[in-house]
C-alpha cells in the first residue's frame, strides 16, 4: 500500500557501477579500453587492457550497452593500483608513470 510518509530506501554508492556504467572507465586504473570476454544472456565479461581487472556488465553485448545499464560487478580481485615496472629517468628517485618513490 502506498504511504507518503514511508522512509525511502537509501541508495548505496557503488564505485564500480559508476566507473563502468556511467563513466566507461576502469575503477582501478581509470583506463578506458577493455577486452571483451565470454558472454551469456544479457551479460558480458570484460577485462581492462591496462591493469587486467575483470568485470561483468549487463545489458552488454559486443562492446556496446544494450539499453539502460543495470549491473556492473567485479569478477576478479582488484588489481594492484599500479601493475607496471617502475621507470625513472636520469637517476630520478620517483617512478615516471605513477610518481611513487623507487
Amino acid at each position: 500500500m502506498w504511504n507518503p510518509f514511508r522512509k525511502k530506501p537509501e541508495q548505496r554508492y557503488d564505485p564500480v557501477f559508476e566507473a563502468l556504467a556511467l563513466n566507461h572507465i576502469c575503477p582501478d586504473c581509470k583506463h578506458d579500453s577493455f577486452l571483451m570476454g565470454p558472454k551469456g544472456g544479457m551479460g558480458q565479461n570484460i577485462k581492462c587492457e591496462d591493469c587486467g581487472s575483470e568485470f561483468n556488465l549487463a545489458p552488454f553485448e559486443d562492446g556496446q550497452w544494450c539499453g539502460e545499464p543495470f549491473m556492473a560487478e567485479r569478477i576478479s580481485d582488484p588489481m594492484p593500483k599500479y601493475s607496471h615496472k617502475h621507470e625513472s629517468i636520469m637517476g630520478s628517485e620517483f617512478c615516471l608513470k605513477c610518481g611513487e618513490p623507487l
